[in-house]
């Protein structure tokens, strides 16, 4: 039996029957360290309502939308702030422009789906604002939906405190808002008037007729809320919402189900997007690479009060699979690789990189030995050289989830955002790496992003949790097992909570 103990009288509440009520009427599920804010949230409406049992609120929530409506507010999560994830910004805001170019109607629409309180939709105005002056009211319809009608009531109202803009330069500050009241700030009049916000829940079969066919779709930060069958319903949903030619951009350290055929996966620099129909820009399905940076010193471990740690560097083993020269009857790398494995299993490094390295002399396009390559210089710690291997095998055109995985594994302890940029790419080729979702959380967590490293580390338990991991779970073999890793990820929820 699923229950939780409240602050309120040391009630303990079943929670199976709110938990059902609540993934039907808004998808959210409330498992594992979540329980506890359901429960929290529970009690603090039955006292408002001085009910004298958990049955009488579970009744009242069956007939009543509108206190079902008050216990949602009080369990959606509203943290979110100006201008995050800055480069997906401005990628939509290019994109814009470049449909301005080619549109066919009078006005552009951009729809902030999962808008919380109103910070995503209005940066973008924001930077409309800048690109293209105030033609920008005239061209772009911006428009925040959430299922939280108070923080929709808080995104119309236009005020903020300092918080929320911990992630804007001061100049923007100053230049559309004004303050209003101690340490808070009103946004510009003409700003608020160009966003518009409604309560829309995303899981409704139809939706709303002044959110349709939109050209850009924001949907960031949103579906780790969704179990995975949710999940990819919204995202179908949105994607038939979606005009032709449109975009649809998710966050950045989210997993999509992106190979399912609903939405081409489009790449621009170093980002992606989802793409409806056919596109001008150009696009690639395979991440580009980029030259290796090293522009800051080691990130420190993060530092917990706890007995549990993560090692700084995994050892590695790689399941090779079948796609290689082993099937090729009598070829030399045969032997080659299989020796290179057992001396690699013995631990024996150099011997294992020097049968490699004879390996793909006769070989370059061996893909397993360039996997398994790099694999062994993370775990060595030699990350330059890792590095270098890494960007040599995309050089060849090997698509491979574990190779963006190491690249991003030898790039974390040099400079951080280019190993979340490799993390992000491996995702997005095997949205079940999570070991890459594992050590995104971890940079997030040492960043004090706490609302991103919560994202990541809760998709990570879901899959561990699942035991349902993609193939490149077997690329990372390091001194704990996947069930201590689940541990270190329940750990770190309890201290993001």
């Amino acid at each position: 039996m699923s229950r939780a103990s409240s602050d309120c009288r040391d009630r303990a509440i079943d929670l199976r029957s709110f938990k059902e009520l609540l993934l039907q009427s808004i998808g959210h599920t409330f498992d594992n360290e979540r329980e506890h804010a359901l429960g929290s949230a529970i009690c603090r409406r039955i006292d408002a309502l001085g009910l004298p049992h958990h049955e009488g609120y579970y009744a009242r929530l069956q007939r009543d939308p509108a206190e079902l409506r008050r216990l949602c507010e009080l369990l959606t999560v509203n943290e979110t702030y100006f201008f995050r994830e800055h480069a997906h910004l401005e990628l939509v805001i290019d994109l814009l422009a470049h449909m301005v170019s080619r549109r066919h109607k009078t006005r552009l629409r951009i729809l902030s789906a999962g808008c919380s309180t109103g910070e995503e939709p209005y940066s973008v105005a924001m930077l409309l604002r800048e690109r293209f002056g105030i033609d920008s009211t005239v061209l772009f319809d911006v428009v925040g939906v959430d299922v939280d009608s108070g923080a929709i009531a808080t995104a119309q109202h236009g005020v903020y405190g300092e918080v929320s803009f911990r992630g804007s330069h001061e100049a923007f500050l100053h230049r559309y808002f004004r303050p209003s009241g101690e340490r808070q700030y009103r946004i510009d009049e003409s700003l608020r008037k160009q966003v518009r916000f409604e309560v829309v829940n995303l899981l409704d079969a139809l939706y709303p007729e002044s959110i349709a066919s939109p050209d850009v779709i924001l949907y960031r930060n949103v579906s780790i809320y969704f179990p995975t069958p949710l999940q990819q319903q919204i995202f179908r949903q949105l994607a038939d919402a979606l005009c032709d030619g449109g975009y649809l951009v998710v966050g950045a350290a989210e997993t999509m189900h992106h190979d399912a055929g609903v939405l081409s996966l489009i790449q621009h620099g170093s980002l992606f997007v989802y793409g409806k129909g056919s596109h001008a820009w150009p696009t690639s399905r395979r991440p580009t690479t980029m030259a290796h940076r090293v522009a800051h010193p080691p990130l420190p471990i993060p530092v917990v009060d706890t007995p549990l740690s993560v090692p700084a560097a995994p050892a590695v083993v790689v399941d090779a699979g079948k796609d290689s020269c082993r099937d090729l009857g009598k070829d030399p790398c045969i032997d080659l690789y299989a020796r290179a494995e057992e001396l690699a299993a013995q631990r024996r490094t150099d011997a294992a990189l020097d049968v490699l390295g004879s390996l793909l002399g006769e070989n370059p396009s061996h893909a397993p030995a360039q996997v398994l390559r790099a694999g062994l210089l993370v775990d060595a710690a030699r990350f330059d050289e890792a590095c270098a291997a890494c960007l040599h095998a995309l050089d060849a055109q090997l698509v491979d989830a574990r190779i963006y995985l190491m690249l991003g594994l030898a790039l974390r302890h040099q400079d951080a955002e280019a190993a979340l940029d490799r993390f992000r790419q491996a995702l997005y080729l095997d949205s079940g790496c999570w070991p890459a979702q594992f050590f995104a959380a971890e940079i997030h967590h040492t960043q004090g992003d706490r609302q991103r490293a919560r994202s990541a580390y809760t998709t990570v338990l879901r899959v561990l949790e699942t035991g349902s991991p993609s193939p490149a779970q077997a690329l990372v073999v390091p001194a704990f097992s996947t069930a201590h890793f689940a541990t270190i990820c329940r750990h770190k929820l309890s201290l993001l909570l």
